[in-house]
């Protein structure tokens, strides 16, 4: 599966990076343009928008598990239709859809987030956006997880088993499909 807001976080620096451009603002589109069937009075933000998120407490790979859900909030507003949509700091309502350490040699450490909704105007918003993954570089020596705390470091030699996600780093994710909001 192609993964086009995919990003690693570096083991030793925690840096993350991205293989895609960031676009902080969405073309404006109207559902008429478009063909949609947005509400009347609602602003649709069309597919491929890019955004970022960032969260308010560090997430771990070796803390949070699949199927939990986080929270995260705009790291700037979404502006479509002349005007901002979504402003910074909506709030974001993200599943943890993977989340493992490094065991093996060569294996990763990683956590994936899926956006599902956005919360704004006092209404919850359903969203479908590409998935985005933050992990660790190989490991180079195996890992006894009976051995040390999972959520500890590795030395530097043998590269680090847990995904970690700090609240300064954000994340990009785009849209996959068109969604509308009420202003």
């Amino acid at each position: 599966m192609k993964l086009y807001g995919y990003c690693v976080v570096l083991a030793g620096l925690l840096t993350v990076s991205c293989q895609k451009q960031a676009g902080t603002t969405a073309a404006e589109t109207s559902s008429a343009d478009r063909g949609g069937t947005a509400a009347a009075g609602a602003i649709e933000v069309p597919a491929h928008t890019q955004f970022y998120v960032r969260f308010d407490k560090t997430l771990d790979s070796a803390k949070v598990k699949q199927g939990d859900l986080v929270t995260g909030e705009l790291d700037q507003a979404i502006v479509a239709g002349g005007r901002d949509v979504l402003p910074k700091g909506t709030k974001l309502g993200v599943r943890i859809t993977n989340a493992q350490l490094a065991r093996a040699p060569g294996s990763v450490g990683l956590l994936t987030f899926n956006i599902e909704t956005v919360r704004h105007g006092g209404a919850e918003y359903q969203v479908k956006v590409l998935p985005v993954t933050v992990e660790t570089s190989p490991v180079k020596e195996g890992v006894d997880p009976n051995a040390q705390i999972p959520h500890t470091a590795l030395k530097e030699k043998q590269g680090r088993a847990n995904a970690v996600l700090r609240p300064d780093q954000a994340l990009l994710f785009e849209s996959s499909d068109a969604f509308s909001v009420k202003p």
